[in-house]
């Protein structure tokens, strides 16, 4: 009898393991899958025709208040074009916020986003983040985890060529959008 209960138990815990290993792996694919989506969702919507638009008054507005900080351009602008600003900094404030919470695939995150971020930060946001503000800290965390995880060649092409296009960029635009 004692063998009986000895196989009984045996199989119960073994069915238990089974269990629980599935779960584990089914958990962890459907986590992995998650950060994909989370990851495409996000170049999808970087590549969408609402922010390309919002970059490009971005830019304008970047590139017609020349030296200034952000907080005096928020003074001098309307709402609207100031929203665009505010709209670019965020979305990279969110991305940051999902690679801090693993929410992303980060291995995609540095070829998907590092190239168009290292230019926002040497042409626009670099000099121009006020100290005080908490997203600043947010977005010097995505240099700083962009610079760490970029393979070395790729990121100084990526600091190479938005020093180029700095230096292009110190002629004024009209503020017309």
């Amino acid at each position: 009898m004692d063998d009986n209960i000895a196989g009984l138990l045996s199989s119960i815990v073994s069915g238990l393991v089974g269990v629980i290993a599935g779960g584990l792996v089914s958990w962890y694919a459907n986590q992995r899958k998650q950060r994909l989506q989370n990851t495409l969702e996000l170049q999808r919507e970087w590549q969408g025709e609402g922010m390309a638009i919002v970059r490009m008054k971005a830019d304008r507005l970047i590139r017609s208040h020349p030296g200034k900080d952000l907080l005096h351009m928020e003074l001098q602008e309307t709402p609207e074009n100031y929203s665009n600003l505010l709209r670019l900094l965020t979305f990279y404030q969110r991305l940051y916020m999902l690679i801090r919470y693993r929410q992303v695939t980060a291995a995609l995150v540095p070829d998907l986003f590092g190239r168009e971020f290292t230019w926002w930060h040497v042409n626009c946001f670099r000099d121009r983040l006020p100290d005080a503000w908490i997203m600043r800290k947010d977005w010097m965390a995505l240099h700083d985890w962009l610079q760490m995880h970029a393979d070395p060649a790729q990121r100084q092409a990526w600091n190479d060529a938005a020093e180029r296009a700095r230096k292009h960029r110190e002629v004024p635009v009209d503020s017309g959008a």
